[in-house]
């Protein structure tokens, strides 16, 4: 009966059982029968001996019980692989890997982990720190950190980002006991996307592991990504802790790298105050970095940042701190007289010193504005009148604006029209001939003009005028000629063509006066070379007009604009959304340079201005330079001047000259249009920066 067929079967897998002890490979053929009989504890039985037997020729036989409907066969077929490995093995235990049973995954994972020394297991076994069940992702990690795994590091690589916590601890470990030579590929893991809990674990282990070659990776941790100089998404504060952490346990040793990256380099806010907080784990031997790091400045570039370094002064509790903390005081910075008073209260109580007196550094941004401030800069300084809302009259001295309506046809769609703005100027009561006109909510080209005739009878003008139209994807490049007539308070009409389509519509006019500045400068005086702006004999009014309250305000508005754009000089140029901003932050630091003789700002703005003397502004989706970029180049080039070198002076020059003055196919050809440009290119005066070098040649 049942017991009788019971008791068969167990001595018929008994003698299975003695078989696969025995490990004769004669009994392999009729093992590879069992392996498909109609029962299940047979055919588990079968496989099991046959992996103790370790013929791997019986591989294939084991393979095929990957898609068996029993489950506990599967894993019994999975396991006897891993005693049978070699290329069969090899390829079945991948498939069994993808397994809907994670028992039969975790089995193949086992298995694999007997060869983890080849290179294909080791590779199936870090598709497996992927598995969706974490005893598999575990067993993985634990075959990777044997010390004898092929592509071990690589392995333990991917582990250490694993979004499980056991996986990362294993593989840490194992980490930790290969120590510094796993260090350099640890930093390229970090590039790697990654949890915030994965990057604490590493930047915890890089502490452990490393020294000051890993200080530039974990600052650079608290870098999160940037799209168009716009940071995506923030750092959480563990992570930033983590990192102090593990800076602090470097100590000493990640000083030289601290300062370069973050001292004398710049870097996020984030990294900023990981630094500064590891600078206080690390103590006084920080002291002197942090000192230098202040008083090489004559205006510190961002005061945020100022303040990081005077909290961490007053933490570490070192009196050799005063000085810098006078220099922090002279900088006119809100918050910053409480703040040094309370460092220097913690530095006196920690070491028992008694410091000297506060002292703000004068001569810079601190103190009373001396009498120079209420001097004039430019003695016959015209007021600007505002715009009249009308056309009242036509002034002598002055601008005449007209508003074309429906005067531009965007070609060869005939329905579609736009307005043309142009600027008239009139100085000493005569027709300046040349103007240029716009569209800007249309198309973005300045259109070149000239005034052919005209003629006045009383309140009534006719104007004769043709223009220039550039092309672009939004009209296309065409000549204008429109016959104007206006009446004094009324407007008036034009008529003409556009392209030889005709044209006509109403004229909206205003007018206002402007008195044209006719200056006589003094000579440049012994060793001063010509410039636009910020004459030498300007320069002590303008530094005593910086300490007025209006002054500071604008002293503050540059260096907040500074400190916004301060990487900016460490970065590659995109000449789509960097160009424009670098050129600013140039400026300002060449208006420090200029104003108080900071070098370093100088030659930050130099490397600023050179590496876009190299590269050619954004031209806009239609392919032509617009103005801002073209007309804030030479003020940039202006202030700092006189802190390039010669190589660097003679490529500015080139710059000006070739760029600005004459047809580039690279940069356009707005130079060209200067000379009707109403100053929106002020090339001639650009050029006396550059081309007219020689002392006295202005």
């Amino acid at each position: 009966g049942a017991n009788a067929k019971g008791a068969l079967m167990t001595r018929g897998l008994a003698e299975i059982t003695r078989l696969g002890k025995s490990r004769n490979r004669m009994a392999v053929p009729y093992l590879k029968r069992l392996s498909k009989d109609p029962k299940p504890e047979v055919r588990r039985a079968s496989c099991r001996a046959l992996g103790q037997i370790g013929y791997k020729d019986a591989a294939h036989t084991v393979c095929l019980r990957r898609t068996d409907v029993n489950n506990e066969v599967r894993v019994a077929a999975a396991t006897a692989l891993g005693k049978l490995y070699g290329e069969v093995a090899d390829v079945g235990l991948g498939e069994f890997l993808a397994d809907a049973d994670w028992r039969v995954r975790f089995a193949a994972t086992e298995a694999l982990a007997t060869a983890v020394d080849d290179e294909r297991a080791a590779s199936k076994l870090a598709k497996a720190l992927d598995d969706g069940h974490p005893n598999v992702r575990l067993a993985a990690a634990k075959a990777l950190a044997n010390p004898s795994a092929a592509m071990m590091t690589r392995g333990l690589s991917k582990a250490l980002v694993s979004n499980d916590a056991a996986v990362r601890a294993v593989a840490a470990e194992a980490a930790e006991r290969i120590g510094k030579p796993i260090a350099p590929q640890l930093m390229r893991v970090l590039a790697s996307p990654a949890s915030v809990e994965a990057r604490k674990d590493l930047a915890r282990l890089l502490g452990k592991i490393g020294g000051a070659e890993v200080v530039p990776a974990l600052i650079k941790l608290l870098d999160p990504p940037r799209r168009r100089w716009r940071r995506i998404g923030a750092v959480s504060p563990e992570l930033r802790a983590a990192v102090v952490e593990a800076l602090g346990v470097i100590g000493e040793a990640a000083l030289p790298e601290l300062r370069r990256v973050a001292i004398d380099g710049e870097s996020s806010r984030d990294a900023e105050e990981a630094a500064a907080a590891a600078c206080v784990k690390i103590g006084k031997p920080a002291v002197a970095a942090i000192i230098e790091g202040i008083l090489k400045w004559k205006v510190f570039p961002d005061p945020e940042e100022l303040k990081l370094w005077v909290k961490a002064l007053g933490e570490i509790g070192d009196p050799r701190a005063a000085p810098a903390l006078n220099r922090a005081l002279g900088q006119d910075i809100d918050g910053m007289d409480a703040l040094v008073a309370e460092a220097r209260k913690k530095i006196e109580a920690d070491s028992g010193a008694k410091l000297p007196p506060a002292s703000p550094d004068k001569g810079i941004l601190h103190g009373k504005p001396g009498p120079e401030a209420a001097k004039r800069v430019i003695e016959d300084e015209v007021p600007i009148t505002p715009v009249r809302p009308s056309f009242q009259a036509i002034p002598d001295n002055g601008v005449v604006r007209l508003l074309l309506k429906r005067a531009l046809i965007r070609l060869p769609r005939m329905q579609e029209t736009c307005d043309i703005q142009i600027e008239l100027i009139r100085r000493d009561g005569e027709w300046v001939e040349s103007f240029t006109g716009d569209n800007l909510s249309f198309n973005k080209r300045v259109h070149d003009g000239r005034i052919v005739k005209h003629s006045r009878e009383g309140d009534k003008l006719r104007l004769a005028l043709e223009m220039i139209f550039h092309d672009d994807l939004w009209i296309k490049g065409s000549y204008g000629e429109y016959d104007v007539e206006l009446e004094v308070g009324k407007g008036g009409t034009f008529r003409g063509h556009y392209g030889y389509h005709d044209v006509s519509g109403k004229v909206v006019a205003a007018s206002w006066d402007r008195q044209w500045r006719k200056s006589k400068l003094p000579p440049l005086e012994s060793g001063e070379r010509p410039r636009l702006i910020f004459r030498k004999q300007h320069l002590p009014i303008l530094r005593e007009k910086a300490r007025t309250r209006f002054g500071r305000r604008i002293v503050g508005a540059i260096r907040a604009r500074v400190a916004a754009r301060k990487r900016m000089y460490q970065e590659p140029v995109d000449t789509v959304s960097t160009w424009e901003p670098g050129m600013d932050a140039a400026i300002g630091q060449a208006f420090f340079y200029t104003l108080y003789g900071d070098r370093l700002h100088g030659r930050r703005a130099a490397a600023l201005i050179m590496d876009r003397s190299r590269h050619a502004p954004y031209g806009g989706e239609h392919g032509e330079r617009l103005p801002g970029p073209l007309s804030i180049y030479p003020f940039g080039a202006d202030l700092v001047y006189g802190c390039l070198t010669p190589a660097e002076q003679t490529e500015v020059t080139e710059t000006l000259a070739f760029r600005f003055l004459m047809f580039d196919t690279e940069w356009g050809a707005q130079g060209v249009m200067a000379a009707g440009s109403g100053g929106l290119y002020p090339v001639p005066a650009m050029m006396a920066v550059g081309a007219l070098r020689d002392k006295g040649s202005f």
